[in-house]
């Protein structure tokens, strides 16, 4: 399914605008569960139900009927340093955020990670022991896409 992306024309972001992730059609007409990550899109996480309807043979994205309780990050990679740090870096992260229970989905652009939080408590894992302290040394910084936990 597409999902069309806003873009702030002024700063390039996002780089692409519009995001294709993976559904899986329910029992109710033009209704689809989302099966992937997404990366752009916000508002929209692993699990959720929403209204699909095609046009010029896509599926397009037309709203979200109900969350399915997952909730959806950015992490913002910081690439001020050497390229091996810079790695290093990348692939600690990324272990922190899995030993949390959570999934994560690379992106085209090596410094934007998306990840998909199960549960409260993977998302308390993963904030007070990888985001939080990262974030406080300069490593990266974070984006709410689709948060449904009250926190």
């Amino acid at each position: 399914m597409r999902f069309e992306i806003d873009t702030d024309d002024e700063h390039s972001w996002p780089p692409a605008n519009s995001e294709t992730l993976w559904v899986l059609p329910e029992p109710e007409a033009r209704t689809y569960r989302v099966l992937s990550i997404p990366v752009l899109a916000d508002g929209i996480a692993v699990n959720d139900t929403v209204l699909g309807e095609f046009a010029n043979d896509n599926l397009m994205f037309k709203g979200k009927i109900t969350s399915g309780g997952h909730s959806t990050i950015r992490i913002f990679i910081d690439h001020q340093v050497e390229e091996g740090i810079l790695t290093e870096r990348i692939a600690a992260i990324i272990s922190e955020v899995e030993a949390a229970g959570c999934t994560v989905r690379r992106s085209g652009w090596d410094l934007i990670v998306a990840v998909d939080i199960p549960t409260l408590d993977a998302y308390e894992h993963v904030y007070d022991d990888c985001l939080i302290p990262r974030g406080e040394a300069g490593e990266l910084a974070v984006e709410s896409a689709c948060m449904t936990f009250d926190t």
